[in-house]
């Protein structure tokens, strides 16, 4: 009912403010859209942010920019509105199929003669070029909205808030689009139809003004060739208010890119975390907004409204300083905190959001209160809209600017700590800056400039003690581990740590990815023994180099690895050349710098094996590295007889996630089988019909003289390696049926697996598998001998204790070790179960022993020697409880057996010289 008394110019502002709110909206929705369809091109999530943003500011600046100094020019602004929206939205409906087809245009560069890197440039350019026609006709909405505004002759006070309100509903309509698209459209609707809602969104903007423009009465009685100019609307703003407006922009999105960075050390790096602080920051820009208005009406109540603008803005931008260096120790505070990061890292708790909102939002606020506080300057002299149009410009290139300088300059030059040190130093001095401005005499008090001299020595001083970003890492490592090296970069930082057994691991951000040991080696050996002669492979994620190098070792002359951290590489070929046998070193390896979807869209050349180890499918952008598009582009690129071997982790997602992650590659490679090492399952893909021939792999294995190398894993018997064997074409037929297609358009996956952080799946994974697998005599050939045949049952039965062991919750130690009891008794000659019955056994005494429960210890060890007589750690480490116990004489009798493995043999051998000179001592 209250719409009813609003006069017209007052339901004219209302429709503008559902204008701008819709228009804001589109343009997140755009902007979220663009990033994840760049990162299909490039793989680099870092990248396609940057290029997108880089794109977007600069288009709305230049937009805007244009459209002011036309505004005042225009007889119907309102109606130019709707026009820019309408080109927005048909150029962003535009973009999708574009992006596609600019594989032309780097194809195109690749004939000229340019390298793979100059070819993906050329194709990114491309496509920022044409980004700039949908984003500079949303920069040029907003301007001349606002002098549809100006023709209702609010004054320069109302004008002025009028304006800041419109920036602040704009942003608000943006918070909303970033958290529609990135918590709801992408994962269920996909790319092309969040493009489409968001553009549904500018259409009913259009509209609204098309709809303002015909009933509008102000068009007819004041036209703008009419309008009396405002005083000083031709002249140029002052240098110092331009810069002051660019400086804010600059610091602004730089301390953005430094948080995104800082919580990505304590955060797991999902699709939600980087919503979430956009989001937070997005809604911080809007809240200064909204504080502008109500600072404006105060300052046009005093007796010089500029002077105390200036004041307002400087003390806005000293507060945020001081804010910029306290949010860095409190997001520290998240480090170690595991139920903290869990939630914030799945998007899915009121607390972790309310925390991000706490943090970001009031910084975020207070600089983005500046540039309405500064229009509202420059508005007492000079025409609104353009004057918003030229400091906006100024301001958005700033954003630019600054982004680009935090994530490509100061954080790998400066690190974590010098970068946010000089944004508050920068933030001081523009608040310094901006309280002079227009008001050269402005002079503050003693006790004044005593607070502010001392709320930046505080600034600074709190800055500047902050040891980041070590300290989180030291809160989140365990007590017995050192951090070997440390590396901040523009992709990420990369740190190396090593435990008291010697274990290493490399970590990316808040997370380690890979580690000495583990299931590497078993996705090199597997798919290089599937092809008869692998000559030329490619390794994409180069992590530790292990798996790599196990590949190396099958006879490859020629490696491509491709690694798109320099971090990683620089840290891991330092740090793990023993682990990787210096692959690295040797001739016919190359390691490339590069995105490995690129790489892979520009060789020229084929490959017998291609395998791929990508980061845990919650990582933001993982989705590019398993869509069913980067299986098209793999393909291409496979030799005839080759084979690409995908990691596809038993863990990090729920069970239907997983099988959508098989379908995918199915749809392109419908030749598929996987392969089930402890947490690692191994899809391997080639075009040719798949088939299992026991006799053939021992003779490669053989010829290959792998026998050793694949004894580390015990898997150097035929019927231990084929138990790793889970399903073949007609099995994963069926475990996959019903899932939907993992596309570039739709990258649902990482969101579900988001999602799914903090819940276990491996046994409901393991238990999915279990029912369907696949009988080896299914793939064996007709002609197969007896002995292949025998292999083939034993290796089933191998493989059904395994994967009925791995069932049983890992709590329940006495199910499994009776478990593996009864597959040592089914299976006596598999290296595979002892090694699992061992490790168990280990575990479970030693945690006996750890709390101080001997005799349940002894116990399991006696169990064990009697099940497993050759067990010799058990046999040692019974014979050091009895000789605590000073039993010497059983102790010793305990180690009188012969130990098969030469280590466990010297162990044996130094036990008893201790337990000798004990009991000599007695």
């Amino acid at each position: 009912m209250i719409a009813f008394r609003l006069d017209r110019p007052a339901r004219q502002r209302l429709a503008f403010l559902v204008a701008v709110a819709l228009s804001g909206g589109a343009g997140l929705a755009y902007q979220v859209a663009w990033t994840r369809r760049i990162a299909g091109v490039t793989s680099a999530t870092h990248t396609a942010q940057a290029i997108v943003l880089a794109v977007f500011m600069a288009g709305l600046g230049i937009g805007a920019l244009l459209a002011g100094r036309r505004a005042i020019h225009l007889a119907r602004p309102a109606r130019a509105y709707a026009v820019a929206e309408l080109i927005a939205v048909a150029a962003a409906a535009a973009s999708m199929p574009l992006f596609t087809r600019s594989e032309a245009l780097r194809g195109f560069a690749r004939s000229l003669g340019a390298d793979p890197a100059l070819a993906l440039a050329v194709q990114l350019a491309g496509l920022a070029i044409f980004l700039l026609i949908p984003t500079a006709a949303m920069g040029a909405s907003i301007p001349w909205i606002l002098e549809a505004l100006e023709r209702q002759r609010l004054g320069p006070e109302r004008s002025a808030r009028w304006m800041s309100a419109l920036y602040a509903v704009n942003t608000l309509g943006a918070v909303a689009g970033c958290l529609v698209a990135g918590f709801l459209t992408i994962e269920h609707l996909g790319l092309v139809r969040t493009t489409w809602l968001g553009g549904s969104a500018a259409l009913m903007a259009a509209a609204l003004a098309l709809a303002v423009d015909r009933r509008s009465a102000t068009q007819a009685d004041h036209p703008a060739s009419n309008d009396p100019p405002v005083e000083g609307s031709a002249a140029p703003a002052a240098v110092s208010t331009w810069l002051a407006a660019g400086c804010a922009g600059f610091v602004g999105l730089a301390i953005e890119v430094v948080w995104t960075r800082l919580i990505s050390l304590v955060v797991l790096n999902t699709v939600y975390a980087f919503t979430q602080v956009l989001a937070s920051v997005l809604l911080g820009i809007a809240i200064g907004a909204g504080l502008a208005v109500v600072w404006i009406r105060r300052a046009h109540a005093t007796d010089d409204p500029r002077a105390s603008l200036a004041r307002t803005a400087g003390g806005a931008a000293f507060g945020a300083a001081l804010l910029f260096a306290i949010v860095p120790t409190a997001i520290a505070g998240f480090a170690g905190r595991e139920d903290l990061e869990i939630a914030l890292a799945s998007g899915l708790s009121w607390r972790g959001n309310a925390l991000l909102l706490l943090l970001m939002c009031p910084p975020s606020a207070l600089v983005a209160s500046l540039l309405p506080l500064l229009v509202a300057m420059a508005r007492a002299h000079e025409r609104g809209s353009e004057r918003f149009a030229v400091l906006y410009a100024a301001n958005t290139l700033g954003s630019v600017l600054g982004s680009a300088t935090a994530g490509f300059v100061l954080l790998p030059l400066l690190g974590t700590a010098g970068s946010n040190l000089a944004l508050v130093a920068i933030t001081l001095g523009l608040a310094a800056v901006i309280r002079r401005i227009g008001v050269p005499r402005l002079a503050p008090s003693i006790p004044r400039r005593l607070a502010l001299v001392g709320t930046a020595a505080c600034a600074l001083a709190l800055a500047h003690a902050s040891d980041l970003p070590r300290s989180i890492y030291e809160a989140r490592l365990d007590d017995d581990t050192r951090v070997l090296e440390f590396r901040e970069g523009a992709q990420s930082d990369v740190m190396i740590t090593e435990d008291v057994r010697g274990r290493r691991r490399i970590w990316i951000n808040s997370s380690w990815v890979a580690g000495t040991g583990g299931g590497h080696r078993s996705l090199g050996h597997i798919p290089a023994l599937l092809v008869a002669e692998p000559r030329r492979a490619l390794g994409i994620a180069l992590g530790t180099g292990q798996t790599f190098a196990s590949m190396w070792k099958h006879g490859i002359r020629e490696f491509d690895c491709v690694e798109l951290d320099a971090g990683v590489i620089a840290l891991s070929t330092k740090w793990f050349a023993d682990a990787s046998d210096h692959l690295f070193e040797r001739p016919g390896v190359r390691l490339h710098h590069d995105d490995g979807r690129a790489f892979l869209r520009a060789t020229d050349e084929t490959y017998d094996l291609i395998v791929l180890e990508p980061l845990q499918a919650w990582t933001a952008g993982t989705s590019n590295l398993y869509s069913r598009e980067f299986y098209e582009e793999a393909r291409a690129a496979l030799a005839p007889g080759g084979v690409v071997a995908q990691w596809i982790p038993f863990y990090g997602q729920g069970v239907d996630e997983t099988r959508s992650m098989v379908r995918a590659a199915r749809e392109v490679f419908p030749e598929a089988s996987l392969w089930l090492d402890d947490h690692d399952g191994i899809l391997v893909l080639q075009n040719e019909p798949f088939g299992l021939d026991p006799g053939e792999l021992a003779r490669r294995i053989e010829a290959r003289e792998l026998g050793d190398e694949l004894a580390l894993n015990s898997l150097d018997g035929i019927e231990d390696l084929l138990s790793l064997f889970v399903m073949g074409p007609r099995a994963l037929d069926a475990w996959q049926s019903g899932v939907p297609v993992l596309t570039d358009d739709r990258p649902f996956l990482e969101f579900a697996a988001a999602r799914s952080l903090g819940h276990f799946a491996y046994r409901k994974l393991v238990a999915s598998i279990a029912d369907g697998v696949d009988p080896h005599a299914r793939y064996l050939a007709a002609t197969a001998s007896n002995e292949d045949r025998r292999s083939g049952r034993d290796a089933a039965t191998i493989r059904e204790f395994v994967l009925r062991e791995r069932m049983i919750p890992r709590r329940e130690i006495l199910a499994r070790v009776e478990t593996l009891e009864r597959a040592i008794a089914d299976a006596p000659h598999s290296r595979l179960i002892a090694r699992r019955y061992r490790n168990l056994i280990l575990e479970w005494a030693t945690a006996m022993e750890r709390n101080g429960k001997t005799h349940e210890a002894e116990a399991i060890y006696r169990r064990a020697l009697r099940i497993a007589p050759e067990l010799g750690e058990a046999a040692v480490n019974l014979s050091l409880l009895y000789a605590r116990e000073r039993q010497f004489d059983l102790a010793q009798r305990t180690l009188d057996r012969p130990f098969e493995d030469a280590s466990v043999r010297e162990s044996a051998r130094r036990v008893r010289e201790r337990i000798e000179g004990a009991a000599a001592g007695e």
